[in-house]
């Protein structure tokens, strides 16, 4: 995987992320928890990002 590669996965891996905030809950407990869990991965996901263009 080339470096364009890399950065359009962690791009499409974010956005899938954030598609996931929008759809509505299942169940309350598993809902906060898998949110939390999205914010921590979209985060994780942005600095990669960043660090990646900085790169670049």
């Amino acid at each position: 995987m080339n470096w364009n590669e890399q950065l359009e996965y962690l791009r499409d891996a974010r956005t899938e992320y954030e598609a996931w905030l929008t759809q509505p809950d299942l169940a309350p407990r598993d809902a906060l928890l898998g949110h939390a869990h999205a914010r921590n991965r979209i985060e994780c996901l942005t600095r990669a990002i960043e660090d990646m263009e900085r790169e670049q």
